[in-house]
């Protein structure tokens, strides 16, 4: 999804039934953007967030 949102951007061209050039929003937008709610839902049930991390002092970055 990522890579064709890269490739192809927000929206892009193609030809329409008529034959004109129409812009179309890309649907890995759409894709990527239930794919991301799903993935912050299950890291919500699972009790995983960034409140509950420990961070050592001699951590290295």
């Amino acid at each position: 999804m990522q890579k064709d949102i890269k490739q192809n951007g927000l929206k892009y061209t193609r030809i329409s039934a008529k034959g004109v050039n129409i812009e179309v929003e890309n649907p890995a937008v759409k894709s990527s953007v239930m794919y991301n709610k799903q993935k912050l839902s299950i890291l919500k049930e699972l009790g995983l967030s960034t409140e509950s991390c420990v961070s050592g002092e001699d951590d290295e970055l």
